[in-house]
């Protein structure tokens, strides 16, 4: 699978998929356009966060998936990359996963208004066979959870 992401052109580094800035405005924006925010925590030295990037390049990048979710990543060790979090207050990226619990990675979480949760998290790898019916199918339940939260 990695090769056939691979030969498609989507890069296979993390640092690739847009960083989380301000993550606020983004599940507010999510929300209006009823996409959830996926947020992938990643390490710069993961050979599993490289393996799970390129799924989510996918999902960010390729045309048949547009619409469907806004994704994000959250560098776990980056004490110098600075985002602004669910209540609006500016924090390094490792202090927001710090925050959120992240102790390994990768994780993908799903995010809705406030920073709600979607979806349970992925969490490893797991089958890379499957990861992006399994990411795929986990923006489903996102996107399904997040119509029943009332607007405003």
């Amino acid at each position: 699978m990695l090769v056939l992401l691979s030969v498609l052109g989507f890069a296979v580094n993390a640092a690739e998929l847009p960083p989380a800035e301000d993550l606020a405005a983004a599940v507010a924006d999510g929300a209006r356009k009823q996409q959830p925010v996926v947020v992938m925590f990643s390490s710069e030295n993961c050979p599993f966060c490289r393996a799970v990037a390129p799924y989510l390049e996918v999902l960010a990048k390729d045309p048949a998936y547009h619409g469907q979710a806004q994704v994000r990543l959250v560098e776990t060790h980056n004490a110098n990359r600075i985002l602004i979090d669910f209540d609006g207050e500016r924090r390094s990226h490792a202090s927001f996963a710090d925050q959120q619990g992240v102790g390994f990675v990768p994780i993908v979480r799903f995010f809705g208004p406030h920073g709600t949760r979607l979806a349970p998290d992925m969490v490893g790898l797991g089958l890379e066979d499957f990861y992006l019916s399994y990411l795929l199918e986990s923006v489903g339940k996102a996107r399904s959870k997040l119509k029943r939260i009332p607007s405003g």
